[in-house]
């Protein structure tokens, strides 16, 4: 058997492969975009707002958007550049009210 011969079948699946993974990294891309579509994009479609964010250590921005209780929400996270990113979302949103943790003195 030639050598085309032998890699044909592992050419064919490489092949296959990268067909079907075209589109997921495709639909991973469009779910960037500016900042402010991205938010407004949000409020449009869902009536979803920026209820809870925080800068992670490499300074970024990470917001949680929801449509209010029991609603859908959506967390998103935007680079210095302003290119925000759709991290995942979700329904039955329940919003819990901040409640300080104190701090236990170490025992000696």
């Amino acid at each position: 058997m030639t050598t085309l011969r032998k890699a044909t079948p592992i050419l064919a699946a490489a092949a296959g492969a990268a067909l079907f993974a075209a589109p997921a990294a495709a639909a991973a891309a469009e779910q960037c975009s500016e900042h402010g579509k991205v938010l407004g994009q949000f409020a449009k479609t869902y009536k979803e707002a920026p209820v809870a964010a925080g800068l992670t250590r490499d300074g970024r921005l990470l917001q949680v958007l929801s449509s209010g209780d029991d609603g859908t929400w959506t967390i998103v996270l935007s680079k210095p550049d302003g290119v925000t990113c759709v991290i995942m979302a979700g329904e039955a949103w329940r919003p819990k009210k901040f409640e300080p943790v104190e701090a236990e003195e170490p025992k000696a």
